[in-house]
């Protein structure tokens, strides 16, 4: 509706006044602000502009009895209501026609028309340009944005921002960082090389015009990286063969449980399912060069398998009774390693001879062990603060290798493994060659070696960093992501790898394996 100003104020004359207690009266001093919107704001004509006004050195408790009008050049009534008992308003309108206008807020009391509070005058400008929208391209190092062409006749710029989400506020709207901008209409997509895989980005294209009129995209998200999810974690993988580039995982079921085989370079993942029967307790031991070794329990047998990697066909190694709560840790050549009562013994199948190992009687279980399938090598703790690797030997008994301190926070705790390869040794914190003379040791007491190449150039470690390991350098640092083990390709420009959760403690998605080419 059109109504002057002046009127306004006769309007509110003819409303009368309130009988009986009458609210207070508003000092003629006061001052009526207006917060937004702020001058020269621009906005698309399917927007809306936000207007937030209160009132200042009123002299009273209460400005519930004010109305106010927001008044659009002079003339119009956009809005109108009742101040708040604190003389504040805020209110969004839309649909506001294209063009250029003033706007300002009145503050009456109905009872004194003659005392009218105003704001100061802000000019508004409406224009208008299709809605953007946007799409994904990605691959394993960047997310490429691409958008729709804007219209001609106004076009200024494109600006695009981006969020990752587990950086998000819930509660308000904060825009991005800009990345990009362009003032050629024909520019239509951008490749963004700063993502970290593992995380889910929010983009946003803006499109702004020559009145500086912002459209927006809103909000897209996408996941950076190629990955797949874990479908098993813990005693259930996931495994990886370094001479067939796949991985192994163990998803079990109510009647049966499967094998999954994820192929590390295409990330397509077969099925090859396992009979349950009436085991209770299934899990994967390890992977070696050509078999996959799992194991059904149900007390007092325990079953061992191996499944060949090429044919998929499951053959049964060994079965053996044993009490109840005997581990089975791992399967290395012929050799069974497992452990009862916090001792560890190391059973010949070919021989059936059953060794003791020197581990203390008194520490040390399931979560103290780590092994290297391509050597036979095992590390195990000797008492809380040591550790030892030894070697197991056909026909006698095993042999150890290497005995020493570990100061590392943790250095035998699920995540530190044992990894050989290329005349090179990691475990814990140290790097030895084939011989056991430390040769590298990382610094702090948290860090430890998460993957080591096959040629031996190269180790990953905790804090995802790839290091030569001639002098520990660093050659890349990838994500920020918590990063399990770390496997890398045989011309060790690609890493295979876990990731289990963020460093952002509200952000932990399920685990997944991520492809990363990190070398050039």
């Amino acid at each position: 509706m059109k109504v002057s100003y002046i009127c306004l104020a006769l309007l509110a004359l003819s409303l009368g006044c309130k009988k009986g207690d009458d609210p207070p009266v508003v000092d003629q001093g006061a001052k009526f602000i207006l917060q937004l919107p702020l001058n020269n704001t621009a906005i698309n004509s399917t927007g809306e502009i936000e207007v937030d006004a209160h009132m200042e050195n009123g002299k009273v408790d209460d400005y519930s009895h004010l109305d106010y009008y927001l008044i659009k050049s002079w003339t119009d009534t956009l809005a109108k209501g009742k101040l708040n008992e604190r003389g504040q308003m805020n209110i969004k309108v839309g649909k506001l026609p294209k063009g250029a206008f003033d706007i300002f807020v009145i503050a009456i009391d109905s009872r004194y028309p003659e005392k009218v509070f105003k704001t100061e005058i802000r000019t508004i400008y409406v224009c208008e340009q299709q809605k953007p929208v946007i799409s994904f391209d990605k691959d394993d190092v960047s997310i490429t944005v691409k958008w729709t062409r804007a219209m001609p006749a106004s076009f200024k710029a494109y600006e695009l921002y981006v969020t990752r989400t587990d950086t998000l506020s819930p509660r308000r709207y904060v825009r991005g960082k800009k990345i990009a901008s362009s003032t050629n209409i024909d520019e239509l997509s951008f490749k963004d090389l700063s993502v970290n895989y593992y995380y889910k980005y929010a983009y946003e294209l803006i499109v702004v015009s020559q009145e500086d009129c912002e459209t927006t995209s809103g909000r897209f998200e996408m996941e950076a990286g190629s990955s797949i999810r874990v479908p098993g974690t813990g005693n259930n993988g996931p495994l990886f063969s370094r001479t067939k580039m796949k991985w192994y995982t163990l998803k079990t079921g109510i009647e049966k449980d499967t094998i999954h085989i994820t192929d590390a370079q295409t990330l397509e993942t077969e099925k090859v399912p396992i009979a349950r029967a009436s085991f209770s307790e299934n899990s994967l031991l390890q992977v070696t060069d050509d078999a996959l070794v799992f194991k059904l329990t149900s007390t007092p047998t325990i079953k061992i398998f191996k499944m060949d990697l090429t044919s998929h066909a499951i053959q049964p190694f060994h079965s053996f009774d044993q009490p109840a709560n005997t581990r089975v840790l791992a399967v290395v050549g012929d050799r069974i390693i497992y452990s009862y009562q916090k001792l560890a013994y190391e059973l010949n199948v070919t021989t059936g001879t059953t060794y003791t190992l020197p581990q203390n009687a008194q520490y040390g279980d399931y979560s103290g062990w780590a092994i290297d399938q391509n050597t036979y090598m095992i590390a195990a703790p000797l008492t809380p603060d040591s550790m030892y690797v030894y070697r197991t030997n056909a026909g006698s008994a095993p042999s150890i290798l290497f005995k020493d301190k570990y100061s590392n926070n943790g250095g035998l705790s699920d995540n530190v493994k044992l990894l050989a390869a290329g005349g090179k040794v990691a475990f814990g914190k140290y790097l030895f060659d084939a011989s056991f003379n430390i040769v590298g040791t990382l610094a702090g007491s948290d860090n430890y070696f998460t993957g080591l190449s096959n040629d031996g150039l190269y180790v990953s470690n905790n804090k995802n960093q790839i290091m030569k390991s001639a002098d520990l350098s660093v050659a890349a640092t990838h994500s920020d992501a918590y990063t399990g083990s770390t496997y890398f390709s045989a011309d060790n420009k690609t890493i295979y790898l876990i990731t289990y959760g963020s460093l952002n403690l509200q952000y932990n998605p399920p685990p997944r394996m991520f492809r990363y080419p990190w070398m050039k």
